[in-house]
């Protein structure tokens, strides 16, 4: 039988999907060792990451879509066993929110010059997050169940109509 690669590249996204969440899934574990320690805020501001997606417009002319992301930027310092690291994160688990709103947030929960508690790899020092992931691993394991399932149904479909045809 002679397949459309469409299929197999839809299996493989699919498969991507759950290995991704496969990822999560373990970073998660081994976050459950981290150890605690408290930091020193060097700075907290609001950034903002600018991206430009190119797609496909009416008589096949490319199209550009930029679109501005507002982030939370953390900047902060820490010590393990008297040596010093410095990390920084963007990723806080605040939710779609007014700038602000977000401004008021980073200046009552993490002003500069305040501590506040994160979590770092035993292993691996310079490795640090303010929050433990979880939960994230589920919603990929999910998606790509899903995206497996609309593909399994195409291909037995598929099939199907091949066969009788």
């Amino acid at each position: 039988m002679n397949w459309n690669p469409v299929f197999y590249f839809c299996f493989a996204v699919g498969l991507g999907i759950l290995c991704i969440g496969y990822y999560f899934q373990k970073r998660s574990q081994s976050m459950e060792n981290w150890q605690v320690a408290y930091a020193k805020i060097l700075s907290s501001e609001i950034i903002q990451r600018t991206s430009t997606s190119w797609t496909s417009g009416q008589n096949l002319r490319s199209v550009s879509k930029t679109s501005v992301e507002t982030l939370p930027l953390v900047k902060y310092e820490y010590m393990v066993f008297n040596k010093k690291y410095t990390n920084e994160t963007n990723t806080l688990a605040i939710g779609p929110i007014q700038v602000s709103e977000l401004e008021k947030i980073l200046n009552e929960k993490f002003p500069t010059g305040g501590q506040l508690k994160i979590f770092y790899n035993p292993e691996n020092p310079s490795d640090s997050v303010l929050e433990k992931e979880s939960g994230l691993e589920y919603i990929f394991y999910i998606l790509g169940a899903i995206w497996l399932t609309v593909w399994a149904v195409a291909f037995i479909v598929s099939s199907l109509v091949r066969h009788y045809m």
